[in-house]
């Protein structure tokens, strides 16, 4: 999950030293771990 999002690279940081862009992407990469059946995205391309 965290290479699909890109986030690799930031895989030893803390979540608060990550950007405000980084911080929405591990907080998606999060909400598709558990594997749900429906995700609702609230402007997912802002």
């Amino acid at each position: 999950m965290i290479e699909l999002f890109g986030l690799d690279i930031y895989e030893t940081r803390k979540i608060q030293n990550l950007s405000g862009g980084n911080k929405r992407k591990v907080s998606a990469a999060l909400a598709f771990i558990a594997n749900p059946s429906l995700v609702l995205l609230d402007e997912p391309t802002t």
